[in-house]
């Protein structure tokens, strides 16, 4: 078990080795890290693209997609079983986070990345009110972290289950005992 000074550096070192691996991986950026990741982002997210897009019936200008485009768009072109599970996956995150952060951090930071890789950039695409085009496939990079949450909502079910059936044989053997 980890303390939480412990879990604490981990994720500092984590965060300064992705910030050191980033620039690195981008010899532009060297002379200025931070104005160069800044100045990418900003164009990056003021793409100019004067072409539409057919979403929910009715065509939509690329620059003027209503917040929920993208999300809209995960759900219609997944499978339903692998939506429904994301969602489970999410639900008991969630559920589990309010109950105890800190133990929740320590056991499952996998999921926690999950959550972040999936909805850090969706929330960024809303804020800086990007140009989308042609469905979610700007966005195709946060499907295995959708995939993870599924699985995650899977193991959550099928833990579920197995709690209800032991319950019940728990129960079924009382009965014949009394």
């Amino acid at each position: 078990s980890l303390s939480k000074k412990t879990a604490s550096r981990n994720f500092l070192i984590y965060i300064l080795t992705t910030a050191f691996v980033s620039v690195l991986l981008f010899p532009t950026s060297w002379s200025n890290p931070l104005y160069s990741f800044l100045q990418a982002f900003s164009e990056m997210s003021r793409y100019h693209w004067n072409g539409y897009n057919l979403y929910l019936g009715e065509y939509v200008p690329g620059g003027k997609a209503p917040w929920h485009y993208t999300f809209i768009w995960v759900i219609i072109t997944t499978p339903i079983l692998y939506t429904g599970l994301f969602f489970a996956g999410v639900f008991n995150a969630v559920r589990l986070f309010l109950k105890d952060s800190f133990d929740f951090y320590i056991k499952n930071r996998h999921i926690i990345m999950a959550v972040l890789l999936f909805f850090l950039p969706l929330a960024a695409l809303i804020i800086y009110k990007s140009v989308l085009y042609g469905g979610w496939r700007q966005t195709f990079f946060i499907y295995p972290a959708f995939l993870l949450m599924g699985i995650y909502g899977l193991n959550f079910m099928i833990e579920k289950i197995n709690l209800k059936n032991i319950n019940f044989k728990k129960q079924m053997l009382r009965k014949k005992v009394i």
